[in-house]
């Protein structure tokens, strides 16, 4: 799990805080050190404390409806750890991710300006305005914290528009294309009955699904008066509509082989594999919605590979080391009620209240 970045924090409209566990902790302890670079708990803190924010109104949810005691320490996330410490990993990770692009400033000629510094500080002294001093204390936050974690976001997006600033932008048509297809999908292999009980299917119900999509293939050849989805409901079948690439590598290898040799106009043909029976038809040679949307997932795709390359050369045996002891110490014990105001140009509005469930 991994969060996104933050272009800037701006939480607004706290009320009073009911249980103070974050308020405990040495702020100017050292969490982790990279290089030279000691890490303050306190930044680590308030980040991972954020977060827990930002995901107390899933987690509450969840627990209330689960009724589960303790659903910090339960796997909500099937990460095969307690969510609370799927989320401090996963804050540690940015944190590592920041102070490293905070080192290598200077090898992509990346400062923050004097604006830069003025938009931080005003947006940490709106946040520390804005909350009570009940919540900031269960934040952990402080002016110096709350500006050093806006700093250090906005080096990570500074440095992220350098690192890539020299990918690719140039796609094809044919590499971008996006074909549009219709399908039904019968399964064939295993089913669920009534009562939940799984089974499979026998060998004359598959003759029998089998000589029912056929005749429906045949039909859709000859139905002139109806169109393809309304066949599909008098058969009871479930028409759906997709696209894909040339490059997909998700769809059934039968089923793209068969779609790539169909021509948009033709016929629907039967395609069957062991675990279903397909009923397809190429709608268009190109969807040119879906086409430029994926131009542009390709290109972000372009982007992310050379951050995550040049991210992690930084990070091979870059002596990380995380003080497991003084980590330990950030616990999430209770909830924060959060409800999103508005998207603001620096970040997302958000009122928060903790309480204890």
């Amino acid at each position: 799990m991994k969060f996104k970045s933050m272009r800037a924090i701006a939480l607004a409209g706290v009320l009073a805080a009911s249980a103070l566990t974050g308020c405990g902790i040495n702020k100017d302890a050292t969490v982790a050190v990279l290089g030279n670079q000691e890490i303050k708990l306190g930044v680590a803190n308030f980040y991972a404390r954020y977060q827990q924010a930002s995901f107390s109104d899933y987690i509450s949810y969840y627990a209330s409806y689960y009724q589960y005691e303790d659903p910090w320490h339960e796997d909500l996330m099937s990460s095969g750890d307690t969510t609370e410490n799927s989320i401090k990993s996963s804050v540690m990770e940015t944190v590592h991710e920041w102070y490293t692009l905070k080192a290598h400033m200077d090898e992509y000629k990346v400062a923050l300006t004097d604006e830069q510094e003025e938009k931080i500080k005003k947006a940490a002294t709106d946040f520390m305005e804005a909350n009570s001093e009940e919540a900031l204390a269960e934040l952990g936050a402080t002016q110096e914290i709350v500006e050093e974690v806006l700093r250090l976001n906005t080096i990570q997006h500074m440095m992220r528009e350098a690192i890539i600033a020299d990918v690719d932008t140039n796609v094809s048509d044919a590499e971008a294309n996006m074909r549009a297809y219709s399908i039904i999908t019968i399964p064939i292999g295993t089913h669920y009955e009534a009562d939940g009980s799984q089974k499979e299917y026998t060998d004359d119900e598959v003759q029998q699904m089998t000589a029912k999509a056929k005749e429906f293939v045949a039909r859709a050849k000859s139905a002139d008066d109806k169109t393809y989805e309304d066949l599909a409901k008098e058969y009871e079948y479930t028409a759906s509509s997709a696209t894909y690439d040339a490059d997909n590598d998700t769809l059934d290898a039968q089923l793209k082989e068969a779609l790539d040799g169909l021509k948009a106009g033709e016929d629907a043909t039967l395609v069957t594999t062991d675990a279903n029976l397909y009923i397809v038809k190429i709608t268009a040679e190109t969807d040119k919605e879906a086409t430029e949307n994926n131009r542009k997932s390709i290109i972000s795709d372009r982007q992310d590979k050379k951050y995550n390359e040049v991210l992690s050369k930084w990070q091979e045996d870059d002596g990380w080391e995380i003080k497991e002891k003084v980590w330990s110490k950030v616990v999430f014990d209770d909830f924060f009620s959060t409800s999103t105001e508005e998207d603001t140009e620096n970040g997302t509005e958000v009122g928060t209240e903790t309480s204890t469930q």
